[in-house]
């Protein structure tokens, strides 16, 4: 019995057998169409429910009871290997809010020039990303655990909400300083959605199911990805960068629309909602510390300064006073609990959202920087990742009841590791052949993502899947950040100091201009043709690539560490509410 079946086992023991667990009616939760706060879709109720369970999750659940009926039921709708009508409208308004999401993730990247031309904030362009992401960082564990106690529809509307105000405070701000903190604004609504949505799918569907809409969400999400883009061109073209935020407001409202329509939340998690205020506090303070340290210091290359120092103490000490708080709190923001029994899911949701920033962050100025492919190809070069990612999440989700998350995720790291390598040899003639790297990548990066939903989600009880859920959002994010920026400094460096086997005339034209670390920039801009002659800019071409593949080789190199951590996650999907499996089979003998 692996981790997640005794976790499963504990939190059940108390509540007696589970498959006889009454509805609220006082009917058998197995009598089809039963009464009761909605539950697994389905046309049979689920005879295993959770119980109330001991130790830190006494009293905190209720039993949930079945649902109306939804035209399929979960064993019909899982052995056919698709989903209703009904239950893909039950998730439809999710899978708009998270579409938004995406869109805006990369809509902005479109619209930078535009708005510093505007507003005239050049120096502090990139933290309109950061300033988003540190607040969706920060806000996701706090957010997900209000979910579990308050119920995930209040929550999914709040965090709307509060993406909606952003965008459209963003939409009218007047400086660059008022942009930036609306977009932290909007990213503490976007740590609300897109787990709040994993949740949802937790409570509702039976893993047979839940991994194929796990995965149809990540492709949504990729998709919208490319999405953005072409959107942001559009608006540039025909109307102001402001209507790229605006446009955000009428898709919130439709989520909105339908997530109230469609979705029918369950009962409340607890009975008395406790908030760990001082948890919450400690986090945030945190992880805002250790992030701001390390985006700042990646941007200037300064890790030694007093200003870096003093962020990472300050870090370090909220970290550790808020694991004294959490072991004492009644309701924990994450419980000590969880992270002892998924240490091995949190560590590679960091690895994994290190090497998929990294793509996202190196391929792009690789095909500009090194193969002077100019700021189109730059932009199209994510088009094949973003494709692959969700043909790799849609096959993940479709397959991963039959091969487990063990071998899924030894299968992500092997692609990753593949594609990598092969972004490693390239040198400054990759040509085509960087397209197979991309597919390689994303596939592994698809199939990791929901993988890893999988195994956080897996065992989980009622009252943790909304902290399970933001914990995956929370760690990907984490180390997307940290591991960025640490590259982001390794690459400079390399980069900088490449061996100067240069011709004479070469040495003194580049020294002039202020050295590779000034000159790399002039890769980046339509004047450098004009500045430069075609052999200095091929020297500085060279020494970008080098430094670039690189990058890519420590990423391959990472991917070690991946296949290590695989052993100690599970190595099969345990229900998040009882025992799935047994739901099924149940309905089968009925």
């Amino acid at each position: 019995m692996d981790n997640d079946s005794r976790f499963t086992s504990a939190n059940a023991s108390s509540g007696g057998p589970i498959d006889k667990a009454p509805s609220r009616s006082g009917t058998p939760a197995s009598r089809p169409g039963a009464n009761g706060p909605p539950g697994y879709i389905g046309d049979a109720a689920p005879d295993a429910v959770a119980p109330a369970s001991q130790g830190m999750f006494a009293g905190n659940s209720k039993p949930i009871a079945a649902g109306p009926n939804a035209h399929v039921s979960a064993a019909q709708a899982a052995s056919r290997g698709r989903l209703s009508r009904a239950q893909m409208l039950t998730v439809s308004g999710f899978l708009v809010g998270i579409l938004l999401v995406g869109i805006d993730n990369t809509i902005v990247g479109t619209i930078i020039p535009a708005v510093v031309a505007d507003l005239h904030g050049l120096t502090l362009a990139s933290w309109f990303f950061a300033g988003y992401l540190l607040a969706q960082t920060a806000s996701a564990p706090v957010l997900g655990k209000l979910s579990d106690q308050l119920g995930v529809k209040p929550l999914f509307r709040i965090g709307l909400s509060i993406f909606a105000a952003g965008s459209m405070l963003c939409g009218v701000a007047q400086s660059v300083g008022q942009l930036i903190a609306f977009r932290v604004v909007q990213g503490i609504g976007a740590g609300a959605l897109f787990p709040i949505a994993l949740s949802a799918i937790s409570q509702r569907f039976p893993p047979q199911l839940r991994g194929r809409l796990q995965g149809f969400f990540s492709a949504v999400f990729a998709l919208s990805s490319v999405c953005g883009p072409l959107i942001g061109s559009l608006i540039l073209r025909y109307g102001s960068w402001r209507y790229a935020f605006f446009v955000n407001l009428p898709i919130a409202l439709v989520a909105a629309v339908l997530v109230e329509k469609r979705y029918e939340a369950g009962a409340t998690r607890t009975a008395v909602v406790r908030i760990d205020y001082a948890g919450a506090a400690l986090l945030t303070t945190a992880v805002t510390a250790l992030l701001f340290a390390v985006v700042r210091a990646g941007q200037t290359g300064r890790w030694a300064s007093g200003s870096t120092f003093g962020l990472l103490a300050v870090a370090a000490v909220g970290l550790a006073m808020f694991a004294t708080v959490e072991t004492r709190a009644a309701q924990p923001i994450l419980p000590p609990d969880l992270l002892r029994r998924k240490w091995a899911v949190a560590l590679e949701n960091l690895l994994v959202g290190a090497l998929m920033f990294a793509a996202i962050l190196f391929v792009p100025m690789f095909v500009q920087g090194a193969l002077a492919g100019g700021k189109g190809a730059s932009g199209w070069a994510l088009l094949p990742l973003m494709l692959s990612m969700t043909a790799g999440s849609t096959l993940a989700g479709r397959i991963i009841n039959r091969f487990g998350v063990r071998v899924m995720m030894y299968g992500s790291m092997i692609l990753f590791a593949l594609g990598f390598f092969l972004l490693f040899q390239l040198g400054v003639h990759g040509g085509p052949t960087i397209i197979a790297c991309m597919i390689l990548v994303g596939v592994g990066m698809g199939v990791g993502l929901v993988s890893l939903i999988y195994a956080m989600m897996s065992g989980l009880p009622p009252q943790l899947l909304g902290v399970g859920a933001s914990s995956v959002q929370f760690f990907r994010n984490l180390g997307g950040l940290v591991g960025v920026n640490v590259l982001a400094t390794l690459h400079i460096r390399w980069f900088a100091g490449t061996p100067q086997s240069w011709s004479l005339g070469a040495h003194e034209k580049i020294s002039a201009a202020g050295g590779l670390r000034t000159m790399g920039n002039v890769l980046f801009s339509s004047e450098g043709g004009q500045l430069y002659p075609p052999e200095i800019l091929r020297v500085v071409r060279d020494a970008f690539g080098d430094a670039t593949t690189r990058v890519f080789g420590l990423c391959a190199l990472l991917t070690a560490v991946g296949g290590a951590l695989v052993m100690f996650l599970p190595k099969r999907v345990v229900s998040s509410a009882g025992s799935a499996e047994r739901v099924v089979s149940n309905e089968r003998r009925g």
